[in-house]
């Protein structure tokens, strides 16, 4: 007869244990991250844009890293609000590569959520001049390696990665 409650009791705290467990994982799935682009210049502003659920906590942070680094191992870091959803921003590293950025949790080395971005180095540029297409508005362009992108920029000092090169979009040497 014992052995009939002993069997009831895990039953009803597995059944508890298993919305405290799908609970937690909505939780979890509601922490995201984004980057405002996907390809970066060396020394560019980077916009993280991230969302976390009411509950989260204050020490929250966000982290630079290489996409193998352990938790423990960010380049850069930056807290994050107490509101739901917001913004913060970075530089992105002088070397080309691959990195990501990581939501940390409470002031400690848990990831909940992560986004990579590439930092690529333009290997052509030619400044823009009278005659050339988009000009005034845009004043350089910059191919990256395999020409399958190109950096335009702004007259006001921003930036941005476009598909094609240069060449594609109209600027002759």
């Amino acid at each position: 007869m014992s052995g009939c409650g002993v069997e009831s009791e895990p039953r009803a705290a597995s059944a508890e244990a298993g919305v405290e467990t799908e609970a937690a994982a909505q939780e979890l799935a509601s922490y995201s991250l984004s980057t405002d682009a996907t390809v970066y210049v060396p020394g560019s502003t980077i916009t993280v844009s991230w969302q976390a659920p009411e509950s989260h906590g204050s020490d929250d942070w966000v982290g630079m890293y290489t996409p193998t680094a352990p938790n423990t191992s960010y380049s850069q870091w930056k807290y994050v609000s107490l509101e739901t959803s917001g913004s913060i921003t970075f530089t992105a590293p002088a070397t080309e590569g691959v990195y990501e950025f990581r939501f940390l949790l409470d002031n400690g080395y848990t990831s909940v959520a992560s986004t990579q971005f590439t930092v690529d180095i333009p290997s052509v540029c030619r400044a823009l001049g009278s005659g050339d297409p988009y000009y005034p508005t845009w004043v350089r362009c910059c191919d990256n390696a395999d020409q399958s992108q190109s950096y335009w920029t702004h007259s006001d000092g921003s930036g941005g990665w476009y598909a094609g090169s240069c060449w594609s979009w109209g600027v002759r040497p």
